[in-house]
């Protein structure tokens, strides 16, 4: 069948709508905790509630099983739409997470800021993370991550990455923007430029753009002399 496709919904999950009137649309999510087959296909039932069909080991197993259940052809071809209106065409000789990968996108779990940290005295890094802990204690879904002192063995200026969790894909370079708004919301202040994120599906785990934190202490360095 030409013609046929499938769309990368806003918040991460891919449509497979039906053809027929007595089937019901089928969308595609990636589970982080399902090592294995991590592509879960859900499908809505006559009451309108999604439930879990299928899991695969690859975005495209779960792509053309979908596709062929809603179609009835055993290996049609059709194209996946992207929310920026790029779209590619499957079947293809590149998996579809490379494909993503190299328009841009990516599946990211955790989107990662950065806080610091400066005591009045040498301390160790269980009370410098009691410090971070207790700045996001009234955030329960932001998490704190590797805390690092940043002052050649003073141990009196740490740094702490935050973790605050997204699980969706999004373009490169939305990530940072993306960042922002997630913390604002959360009413987390973030007082070290730059940003980083747990990349899942389409590039290394810690891929985003990230500063030198080496700058930022060399900049408070001098503002302190």
């Amino acid at each position: 069948m030409q013609g046929f496709e499938v769309t990368l919904e806003d918040h991460g999950l891919f449509h497979v709508p039906a053809l027929r009137p007595e089937d019901g649309d089928r969308k595609i999510a990636y589970d982080p905790e399902t090592k294995r087959n991590p592509w879960v296909i859900t499908e809505m039932d006559a009451t309108s509630r999604w439930h879990r069909v299928l899991s695969f080991t690859t975005l495209d197993e779960a792509l053309d099983w979908a596709v062929s259940a809603a179609t009835g052809i055993l290996r049609p071809n059709y194209r996946v739409m992207l929310p920026c209106g790029q779209h590619f065409s499957r079947p293809g000789r590149v998996p579809a997470e490379s494909v993503l990968s190299s328009m841009g996108w990516v599946y990211v779990t955790h989107l990662i800021g950065f806080h610091h940290f400066n005591s009045p005295a040498p301390c160790s890094e269980h009370r410098a993370r009691r410090h971070f802990i207790e700045h996001v204690q009234d955030s329960p879904s932001v998490v704190v991550g590797d805390v690092t002192p940043c002052d050649d063995g003073e141990n009196c200026f740490w740094i702490a990455d935050l973790r605050i969790p997204f699980d969706g894909f999004i373009r490169r370079e939305d990530i940072e923007a993306e960042k922002n708004i997630s913390f604002a919301s959360e009413r987390i202040a973030l007082e070290v430029k730059g940003f980083d994120c747990i990349v899942a599906v389409g590039g290394e785990a810690r891929s985003a753009d990230l500063i030198s934190l080496a700058d930022h202490i060399a900049a408070r360095q001098m503002k302190a002399a």
